[in-house]
């Protein structure tokens, strides 16, 4: 097993990367937005890509010192690159508008099983016995995040099919996947939508997002709580 420390300051960076994500996708793109108008886009992207990479990079260090399975990391980083490309093809290459519309629709759902794939692997991480409380409260807040991010990929793909899904005009396919990631956080920190007209198909992704979430927080503060003396224990032998 990965020593705690080393493993809990993988989830710290990974907490850090989601935050310096989460700044440029709310506060940096709205000053951008009132500054620039509808070119904004083309100023955040060379911010919000780079960041979003870093995630999904830190996010595999996570993986890989969880796991020593070469395989699972190995499918994981194949998946990250094919999305990769299908985004960059959908793009810039293909000028189809409906084949670059498949490549963009299949490039989230890549980046939507990867997500799932790290989720699922930090999730069952986080509620094995033995390790330590500080680990658990990083893991805990990048498990929180990645939902977001999982949704909003889930909201890029509805957007891609119906433009009209969030009655929102988008010109970039890579601004249309940065809306999805903004509806998404906004509906896991139960602020009131800033896109109140949606879909039928958005209205019930984002029910489901909400209960997720929230089922997510009621076990894992019934997990917490139900280890709070061993977890007693292991802050007294620091």
């Amino acid at each position: 097993m990965v020593s705690s420390k080393s493993l809990s300051n993988a989830y710290r960076d990974l907490a850090f990367g989601f935050f310096a994500l989460l700044t440029i996708m709310t506060f940096v793109r709205g000053l951008f937005k009132e500054e620039f108008g509808s070119g904004y886009i083309y100023y955040v992207l060379p911010l919000f890509v780079p960041s979003m990479g870093s995630v999904l990079i830190l996010s595999l260090r996570v993986i890989a010192k969880l796991t020593p399975n070469l395989r699972v990391i190995k499918s994981l980083i194949s998946i990250l690159l094919i999305a990769i490309v299908f985004r960059l093809l959908g793009i810039f290459v293909i000028k189809d508008s409906a084949i670059g519309l498949y490549m963009n629709v299949g490039s989230s759902i890549l980046i939507t099983v990867l997500l799932s794939g790290i989720t699922y692997r930090m999730i069952i991480n986080l509620f094995k016995e033995g390790y330590h409380i500080i680990e658990k409260l990083w893991a805990s807040v990048c498990v929180f995040f990645f939902i977001g991010a999982i949704f909003g990929s889930v909201y890029s793909i509805l957007m891609l099919i119906n433009p009209e899904a969030i009655k929102v005009t988008m010109e970039h396919p890579l601004e249309i996947y940065l809306y999805g990631m903004i509806y998404s956080i906004n509906i896991l920190s139960g602020f009131d939508p800033i896109y109140p007209e949606t879909s039928e198909s958005v209205q019930m992704t984002a029910l489901l997002e909400s209960t997720l979430s929230m089922l997510f927080l009621v076990i894992l503060i019934g997990r917490l709580l139900g280890g709070a003396p061993e977890e007693k224990r292991q802050l007294d032998d620091q």
